[in-house]
C-alpha cells in the first residue's frame, strides 16, 4: 500500500472530521439483544461507541429484523422486531449522551453537532409485513427509515439474488414501494434479484441504494451488481454503498487495496456522488 505525506494524512483527518460519515448497514443490534436478554443495560455505549467514535462514525444504520433469523431476537416475526425496536429505544433512553434514535436529516445534522451517535433503523426483508402496510407504518412511527426489500431468497415483495429462477415485485410489491415513498423511507435493493431490481427501480418514484453490494465486474459474487445496474441505480439518483465483506471484495484473497479497486471502478463508471 501506498504511505501517505504527513500532511496528506492531516487533510485526510480533516476532511473526516468535517465529513457526516454512516455506516449505512449495521449488525449491532443482534449483539446489543443477546446481551440484554441477559439482563444487560447500557450495551450499545458500553461495547460499541468507543470503536465508532474512534472510526468517527456520525450515523448507525442498524437492522432490526427482516426474512433471516440472526440471533435470539433478530428475525421475520413482528413481535421480534418490535422487541428489537424497544431494545434500541431503551438503549437510547439509558444512554442520552450517547446515542440518539434520529428520523430525518435535521435530526442527524443535530446528533453530530451534540457528538452524540445517531441511530436510524432499517428492515432487512419483506417478511415482517406480513402482507399488511399497517405493519409498515407502525414500524416508521418507532423510527424505521429504510426497507431492504429481501434478504437473498423471496419473500411477499420480492425475488431475492439466490432464487434459481427469480421474478420480480409481486403486486404486493408494488403497494408496499408506493407507500415506502409516500412516507419517505429509502428503498434498499440489496440481496434483491435482477428482476426486482430493475422493477423497484421502475415502480419508485424516489432515489434507490445498495447500503452494501459492491461490483460483480470485479468479485463474481451474487450479492454484487453489474455495470448496468450501476448506471440504472445512478440514473435513478442512487448510491452503491460499499461493503467491506470479504466474499464481496474478493473470493480468494480480499485486500484492502481490492476494496479500493470497487471504489474507483464504481466512480469512474458514475461519479463519486453516487457512491458511498
Amino acid at each position: 500500500m501506498v504511505s501517505l505525506r504527513k500532511s496528506e494524512e492531516e487533510r485526510a483527518d480533516a476532511l473526516h472530521e468535517k465529513a457526516l460519515v454512516i455506516d449505512a448497514h449495521s449488525d449491532y443490534s443482534v449483539n446489543v439483544a443477546r446481551w440484554r436478554l441477559k439482563g444487560e443495560t447500557r450495551v450499545f455505549k458500553r461495547k460499541h461507541l468507543s470503536n465508532l467514535r474512534k472510526g468517527g462514525v456520525n450515523l448507525e444504520v442498524l437492522s432490526i429484523g427482516g426474512d433471516k433469523q440472526t440471533g435470539p431476537i433478530w428475525g421475520p416475526s413482528p413481535m421480534k422486531v418490535l422487541r428489537m425496536l424497544d431494545y434500541m429505544h431503551s438503549e437510547a433512553d439509558e444512554s442520552p449522551e450517547a446515542l440518539k434514535i434520529v428520523g430525518n436529516v435535521g435530526e442527524i445534522e443535530s446528533a453530530k453537532r451534540e457528538g452524540v451517535v445517531g441511530v436510524l433503523f432499517d428492515i432487512e426483508g419483506s417478511k415482517v409485513l406480513e402482507e399488511d402496510l399497517y405493519l409498515l407504518r407502525t414500524y416508521y412511527r418507532l423510527g424505521v427509515r429504510t426497507l431492504t426489500l429481501t434478504h437473498n431468497g423471496g419473500n411477499m415483495v420480492a425475488s431475492g439474488c439466490s432464487e434459481a429462477n427469480p421474478g420480480g415485485l409481486t403486486n404486493f410489491g408494488k403497494k408496499v414501494i408506493s407507500e415506502l415513498d409516500r412516507l419517505g423511507v429509502i428503498i434498499d435493493v440489496s440481496h434483491a434479484s435482477r428482476p426486482s431490481f430493475y422493477d423497484t427501480l421502475e415502480a419508485s418514484k424516489k432515489p434507490v441504494i445498495t447500503s452494501h453490494s459492491n461490483s460483480r465486474a470485479l468479485c463474481d459474487h451474487v450479492r454484487n451488481i453489474d455495470d448496468d445496474q450501476i448506471h440504472a441505480l445512478a440514473e435513478k439518483g442512487g448510491v452503491i454503498g460499499i461493503a467491506f465483506y470479504g466474499e464481496f471484495v474478493d473470493k480468494k484473497n480480499p485486500t484492502l487495496e481490492k476494496l479500493m479497486e470497487h471504489v474507483d471502478h464504481i466512480t469512474n463508471l458514475v461519479g463519486i456522488d453516487h457512491l458511498g
